[in-house]
């Protein structure tokens, strides 16, 4: 059986890694640094995606989710 995938939103996304707007997210989903998709107008990235760009080139989004 294949793992799940937990999926958020683009503004999910944009508040884990402190963006004031979602618009950084949907050029990091673009550019493969992010997983994700879009989905009717709605745009969908994978939660681990974003904890690894945020172990990769931050280090103050990622400790909110170790504590």
């Amino acid at each position: 059986m294949a793992d799940k995938v937990n999926l958020i939103t683009a503004q999910e996304a944009a508040k884990i890694l402190r963006q004031n707007k979602p618009d950084k997210i949907y050029l990091l989903v673009r550019s493969k640094c992010l997983s994700g998709f879009k989905c009717g107008k709605r745009w969908l990235i994978d939660e681990d995606s974003v904890y690894k760009y945020c172990l990769l080139y931050t280090s103050d989004a990622a400790d909110d989710r170790i504590s």
